[in-house]
């Protein structure tokens, strides 16, 4: 895996995994054309998972991001762009508890997403350009590969990846 992409999940069947990587991947955003395909990518028996630790601040404001795989961690400080992380993370955690088929759980339009987020859809789209440009070789570091963020036309979605929400002293919050 380069540092510049992370693993392509389910690419349209029209198009091979080989070729969108030799034409310069599809930078960490995954195309799903079926999202059951998308789901038979994930994590294989055997392969390292990763946790992502998001530490909030009482109000919410301020969001700190780690990844963790096993012993090791990568603290990835503050950004504006892990808030969006962790939205997508909760609404797709909400969605799976309400018991929503776990392909359709987590997809939110991007008008949605930027009202829950009280930004435009174009900084909808800085941030998540700016979570992958951070978190690949974060993830390269730890050899993970990972669909950090799922695209389908006009919504997004969490990849599905394990996740914790914790205060700065690192006591479990509501997720």
């Amino acid at each position: 895996m380069d540092k510049d992409t992370i693993a392509i999940a389910a690419l349209p069947s029209q198009v091979d995994r080989s070729n969108a990587m030799a034409h310069g991947g599809m930078g960490g955003l995954v195309e799903t054309g079926d999202a059951t395909e998308a789901d038979s990518h994930r994590c294989k028996p055997g392969e390292r998972r990763v946790t992502f630790r998001f530490l909030v601040s009482q109000d919410e404001e301020h969001v700190r991001l780690e990844l963790g795989v096993g012993g090791s961690a990568v603290d990835l400080g503050e950004r504006a762009h892990h808030q969006t992380l962790l939205l997508l993370a909760r609404e797709r955690r909400g969605d799976e508890s309400q018991g929503v088929v776990s392909s359709e759980a987590g997809w939110r339009d991007v008008v949605s997403l930027g009202a829950m987020l009280g930004i435009d859809t174009q900084h909808i789209n800085t941030h998540l350009f700016r979570a992958l440009r951070q978190l690949s070789p974060a993830l390269g570091q730890l050899a993970i590969e990972l669909d950090l963020v799922e695209r389908r036309r006009g919504q997004v979605r969490f990849g599905g990846a394990a996740f914790e929400v914790v205060d700065w002293r690192g006591i479990p919050v509501r997720a």
